[in-house]
């Protein structure tokens, strides 16, 4: 073995020595710190924090399927639910890569790779092959929803 490689192997074990020591130290101290009362009660309000996320999920996915269906059945198409709830309409893309490719190498000196950014912008202005446009209808919600809170 070359000297080199005989420190590098020196440190390597080293370092790998230092590693665990500091992940028994971290152990040790996680151990003492989990019996601790401020411990317990950061553990206490985590399991309350996600069960306060799924409850906002649950209410947002609620409000945004109600909001699609009432504008879905309104004869005027208000896409105005509420005056912090409204209807946007986005454009949605089916991208046959292969035949979205060829177009682009017949129409654009030679596509090695679909830049799906840019063929999106051209599609949205005229036809291209491989490429179906759709619209979609989503629910945009205010993030700034104070005046229902303070109400709670």
């Amino acid at each position: 073995m070359t000297d080199e490689i005989r420190e590098g192997l020196y440190r390597l074990a080293a370092s790998r020595q230092h590693v665990e020591e500091q992940k028994s130290a971290i152990a040790i101290l996680e151990d003492e710190l989990s019996k601790t009362e401020l411990y317990q009660k950061i553990q206490i309000i985590k399991e309350q924090l996600a069960i306060s996320v799924d409850t906002v999920k649950q209410y947002d996915s609620n409000i945004r399927t109600v909001a699609l269906d009432r504008y879905d059945v309104d004869p005027d198409k208000n896409k105005s639910i509420n005056e912090l709830v409204s209807i946007a309409e986005y454009t949605t893309f089916e991208i046959d890569e292969v035949v979205a490719i060829q177009w682009a190498s017949e129409h654009h000196q030679g596509a090695l790779k679909l830049d799906k950014a840019a063929i999106k912008k051209v599609a949205k202005v005229m036809p291209v092959d491989g490429i179906v446009l759709g619209k979609e209808n989503r629910v945009k919600i205010a993030s700034d929803l104070s005046i229902y809170a303070a109400v709670l």
